[in-house]
C-alpha cells in the first residue's frame, strides 16, 4: 500500500508517481500501522486515508438540527467542509425569511411552513449521508 503525500490517496500498484495527482509516491505503509484516528476510505474518487473527528461530526449534527428548527439551514454543511452546499441551504433560509417578512411573492404561511420542513428534512438527510460517507459506512 502506497500513500501519496500530496493528495492522500492510496494505491496498491507499484508506480513511481501518484496516478491521481502526479506527485512522487509515498513510502510503503503497512495497514496495521495506521493510527486508530485515521481510516482508509474507498469511494468513487479512489481510496483515501482520512482523519476521523468525532467533535466535528457532533458539531455538524448539532448545527444541522438546532438552527434548522429556526429555519437557518446549511450550518452543518459548513462544519463538514461542504461550503457550496452550505451556501445553497443558506440561500433557502434567505428566501424563507424574505418571503415571510417582505412577502413579495405572496406565498401563504402554510406553504412557507411546508417549504421550511422540506428543506430541513433534505438538509438533515444530506448531513447524515455526508457523515456516513466520511466514516466509510455504506448503505
Amino acid at each position: 500500500m502506497h500513500i501519496c503525500t500530496e493528495c492522500g490517496r492510496v494505491t496498491e500498484e507499484d508506480y513511481d508517481f501518484c496516478p491521481h495527482c502526479g506527485s512522487i509516491k509515498g513510502a510503503n505503509v503497512d495497514p496495521a500501522l495506521i493510527p486508530p484516528q485515521f481510516k482508509v476510505v474507498s469511494g468513487s474518487q479512489g481510496t483515501f486515508i482520512v482523519k476521523q473527528s468525532a467533535i466535528r461530526i457532533k458539531l455538524a449534527l448539532a448545527l444541522a438540527l438546532i438552527p434548522g428548527i429556526f429555519n437557518i439551514f446549511g450550518l452543518g454543511h459548513f462544519a463538514l467542509g461542504k461550503y457550496i452546499r452550505g451556501v445553497l441551504f443558506l440561500a433557502c433560509s434567505g428566501f424563507y425569511y424574505y418571503e415571510r417578512y417582505i412577502g413579495y411573492f405572496g406565498i401563504g404561511y402554510w406553504y412557507l411552513f411546508g417549504f421550511s420542513m422540506a428543506v430541513l428534512l433534505v438538509q438533515i438527510l444530506d448531513v447524515f449521508n455526508l457523515i456516513k460517507k466520511e466514516l466509510g459506512i455504506s448503505g
